[in-house]
Order: structure tokens, then sequence, then C-alpha cells
């Protein structure tokens, strides 16, 4: 049987009742077998949990259903800015994802169905520039996807099916020159190009990158 461990979001955290009325701190629950339970007891357990920073601010608050995360989930930065919201359904995650830097500036922002990414994923740079763009379709990526250099510049583009790199694909450098470009067909190479720094072919990916 695998041994009950502590319900640990975040660390170091104080853990204390008192942050809202009918839910119990993280250090009353305990986990058996992927199963939440208030300590001492065998019934699954349905309510609601937190945890704090040593700071008072809150870490950690949300919510179960017969021992299961379910429902909407938000954990803190130690500052007091939001990190992460989402939902779960019976434990999986299900439905917008959001994630934020300590500043505030938003991370992360995509959709799961039944525990797999699925729909539209963007997530940003900690300047605010985009970072990366793209679709996926129950857990594999599907369509056009795009990467970012920090400047705003593309680092790469190109298409994937049913989780694989598929049709012409391009990187380019940090200053917005091209360097490679591949073709693919269900995730296998058919054929490359390559330029140097001054856009001269060459013939390889290692020549293209040398300074």
């Amino acid at each position: 049987m695998k041994p009950a461990r502590l319900l640990v979001v975040l660390l170091p955290l104080v853990l204390f009742g008192g942050c809202e009325k009918n839910s119990v701190p993280g250090s009353q629950l305990v986990e058996r077998q992927g199963i939440w339970y208030l300590v001492n007891s065998e019934k699954p357990f349905t309510g609601s949990t937190f945890e704090l920073w040593p700071n008072g601010q809150k870490a950690y608050e949300g919510n179960f259903k017969d021992g299961k995360k379910h429902g909407l989930q938000v954990w803190w930065h130690e500052n007091g800015q939001k990190k992460r919201e989402g939902n779960r359904k019976d434990g999986k995650k299900h439905g917008l994802l959001l994630v934020w830097y300590s500043d505030g500036q938003k991370s992360v922002e995509g959709n799961y169905k039944d525990g797999k990414r699925h729909g539209l994923a963007v997530s940003w740079h900690e300047n605010g520039q985009k970072l990366e763009e793209g679709n996926f379709k129950d857990g594999k990526q599907e369509g056009l996807w795009v990467e970012w250099h920090e400047n705003g510049q593309k680092v790469l583009e190109g298409n994937t099916k049913d989780g694989k790199l598929d049709g012409l694909w391009v990187w380019w450098r940090e200053n917005g020159q091209k360097f490679r470009e591949t073709n693919y067909k269900d995730g296998k190479e058919i054929s490359a190009k390559y330029w140097n720094n001054k856009g001269e072919p060459v013939k390889t990916q290692k020549e293209a990158l040398k300074n």
C-alpha cells in the first residue's frame, strides 16, 4: 500500500484554520492511493481546503469532491499576486487554466478537457512579449505552432498534425534572419535547408549557428 503523504502545494507554508468558513487547512488532509481524506477518517474528503504563506498571505484554495480535486483551484504568490487558477473535474484539469508571473503579468492561458490540453494555448515572456501560441486536440498539438524571442521576433513557425511535425517549419535568429527551413511528414524530416549569419546557404545546422 502506498504510504500516505500530507497535502503540500507550496513550501514553506504555515497551515492553520480560520481562512474561510467550512474550509479546512491542508495539514488536516492526507492522501491514500490517489484519494484525499481528513486525517483519521476513512471517508473521502468533500469540501474546501486552504494553505497560507508564512506572512499570512493565502497560498492555495481549492475544492474537493469524493476525495479528488473538483471545481475551482487557485494558487497565489507570496506577495499576494495570483499565481494560477483553473478547474478540476473528478481530479483532472478541465476548462480554462491561467498562470501569472509574480508581478501580475500573465504567463500562460490554455484549455483542458478531461486532463488533456485542448484548444488554443498561449504563453508569454516576463516582459509581456508572446512566447508561444498553438492549438491542441485531445492532448496533442494540432495545426499552426509559433514561438517568439523576447524581442518579438519569431523563433519558429510550422504545422503539426496529431502531435507530429508536418509540412514546412521555419526557424529565425533573434535578429529576424532565417537560418533553417525543414519539411516534415508524419514527424519525419524529409528535407532541410540552412543559412549562416551572412545569409549564405550551408549544409548543416551546426554551420548555420556558427558565429
